[in-house]
């Protein structure tokens, strides 16, 4: 072997390196992008699920339980990786928690109906919150 076929092979070998780096990294970025897409999917199917239990004839247990579940399980992906990365105001979760959950006092529980105050403050988090996650996004998953 000369010192032609050397160079050969750590030139292939280098190659193929960075070419393993670069893939694993695009599909990193790919993995990330995944999640933060499934995170807003959620958020939207929690906002769904916050202005059904608000605007229902009577308070519901359940419903309520679900959906203060849903909302930790969210806050929990949001500050756990590869989300965490983002970086997304603690302020910003704790309005989105806070005005989806109000009104859950069962004993003061009055059924809101669809342009009420509530319901429009549930709408205004969940699009503050999924457009933070959008500008994180663009700013670390690009």
């Amino acid at each position: 072997m000369d010192w032609k076929d050397i160079i050969t092979w750590l030139l292939v070998i280098v190659g193929w390196f960075i070419v393993h780096i670069v893939t694993m990294s695009r599909e990193r970025l790919k993995e990330n992008r995944d999640a933060a897409l499934r995170i807003v999917e959620e958020i939207r199917r929690v906002e769904e699920i916050s202005v059904e239990f608000q605007t229902s004839t009577e308070f519901s247990d359940e419903k309520y339980d679900l959906l203060v579940w849903r909302i930790s399980r969210i806050a929990m992906a949001i500050y756990r990786p590869p989300l965490k990365h983002l970086q997304i105001s603690t302020d910003i979760v704790i309005k989105f928690r806070q005005n989806l959950t109000m009104n859950t006092d069962k004993s003061k529980f009055v059924t809101q109906s669809h342009n009420e105050e509530i319901i429009k403050n549930i709408h205004e988090a969940t699009d503050n919150l999924i457009s933070e996650i959008e500008v994180q996004k663009y700013i670390y998953f690009t």
